[in-house]
């Protein structure tokens, strides 16, 4: 496991790390660098996929492999008032002009609900320090990766985790976060020594009377200008 020093170098030992795995079978992620990768204006978004069945606390079937229909940031759900207590919250990495990420990290943060368990589609997992050591309470960080040979993951949208979420009382939220760990709040490009970008903007799923928030940015063609559109609970 990579020590966390800077982010910088974080990311980069990661990527060393995932190097190794290929050559030679192993674990590892990487350290953190500079906030000038190709990546930036990518946003961490949160789908409600509903009611989701689980035994022993863990979620019935493998959920990467029943991935919901999401093509874009308006398919995404963010508020739930259902009948069920527990339902399947996705986390989402989306860039409106495309992205190419090797490695995600961030924080979660939730009230009036509670995480019975948690996973992602990613090959590697990093959890080092204080609040990366406490997943997934609330408050706390982690960080995702995915082997050099894989290429990560590339596209407008794209699943990074998923959280089997239930309520303990009728309003709350659960929402991600930069976090506060050295490799959180970023993400990593796919260069043999990675290059990070700081998340733009995160999004909640509001339960109950709590809003939910899909935070989109759109780029404008004026002045290369960007401009915020907000879509809240649908």
């Amino acid at each position: 496991m990579c020590v966390p020093e800077t982010g910088s170098r974080c990311w980069a030992a990661l990527a060393a790390l995932a190097l190794l795995l290929v050559a030679g079978g192993g674990q590892a992620l990487a350290a953190r660098p500079a906030k000038m990768g190709g990546n930036g204006g990518a946003r961490l978004l949160l789908h409600c996929a509903g009611p989701a069945s689980h035994s022993g606390g863990e979620p019935a079937g493998d959920p990467c492999r029943e991935l919901p229909l999401v093509r874009g940031p308006g398919d995404l759900v963010s508020e739930y008032d259902g009948a069920a207590d527990t339902v399947m919250v996705w986390a989402y990495l989306y860039h409106p002009c495309r992205f190419a990420v090797m490695g995600v990290g961030f924080g979660i943060r939730y009230e009036g609900v509670q995480v019975i368990t948690s996973g992602t589609c990613a090959d590697l997992v990093y959890q080092d320090g204080e609040s990366m050591g406490k997943w997934a309470r609330s408050g706390s960080d982690i960080a995702f990766a995915w082997r050099p040979e894989s290429g990560g993951i590339r596209g407008l949208i794209a699943p990074v985790a998923w959280f089997l979420v239930t309520r303990l009382q009728p309003d709350g939220f659960f929402e991600v976060t930069p976090g506060t760990s050295d490799m959180a709040g970023a993400v990593a490009d796919t260069s043999v020594v990675p290059t990070e970008d700081a998340i733009f903007a995160y999004g909640r799923v509001g339960f109950g009377a709590t809003e939910g928030l899909v935070t989109i940015e759109e780029p404008e063609k004026v002045a290369g200008a960007w401009g915020a559109v907000t879509v809240t609970a649908r």
